[in-house]
């Protein structure tokens, strides 16, 4: 009997620099598809209002981290804060926020068992800036900056399969972001079925 190869699990990397909306439209778009967001673990504090429950991430002390080293497959740093994420978390999340580092690092160590689907996500600098102030983040220009480094090369690569400019309503980029993940697991669907 001829054994039938399993297809791979799709997932969507989202990225995006600071304040262009990653967050906020892949929640939206997890709550009318039923996707389940990747949950990262974090060292950097929370945020104002920000909790395990209601951020992407699951916050944890530097000492933790340690814990984890053996099962990470994805991992980054941003301003001194750890962030990385399980296989087992992997395993039941269907998208995930996360910058070009962590991509790297997920694609080195198990990008040839899944099938990772990058949206990059981008705004003007002006309204990145007017999203900071109203979520309250007091760093902003400093988080910017530090973010050329890890942006500057994967921008000047453009190694994602699709590109949102999120520069409409919030309603237009969880449209567009839909639309993108709809392609995608209908061209799943029909090569499944093929």
């Amino acid at each position: 009997m001829k054994e039938i190869p399993m297809s791979k699990k799709t997932i969507f990397l989202v990225a995006g620099r600071s304040a262009v909306g990653k967050s906020s439209l892949v929640h939206a778009v997890c709550e009318k598809t039923g996707l389940v967001p990747v949950k990262s673990y974090a060292t950097r504090p929370p945020r104002p209002g920000e909790t395990s429950e209601n951020s992407d991430h699951i916050f944890i002390s530097e000492e933790d981290v340690a814990g984890y080293e053996n099962d990470m497959v994805a991992y980054t740093e941003i301003n001194g804060a750890k962030y990385f994420v399980t296989r087992e978390i992997l395993d039941e999340s269907d998208i995930y926020v996360i910058d070009p580092a962590g991509i790297k690092f997920l694609l080195d160590t198990v990008g040839d068992e899944y099938n990772f689907i990058q949206v990059y996500i981008r705004v003007p600098s002006s309204t990145a800036k007017q999203r900071a102030a109203q979520r309250g983040d007091a760093v902003f220009e400093e988080r910017r900056k530090s973010e050329d480094e890890h942006f500057s090369q994967y921008e000047h690569d453009m190694p994602w399969q699709y590109h949102i400019l999120n520069d409409g309503t919030f309603e237009s980029g969880v449209e567009k972001l839909e639309r993108i993940i709809r392609k995608e697991q209908e061209r799943a669907k029909a090569e499944t079925n093929s």
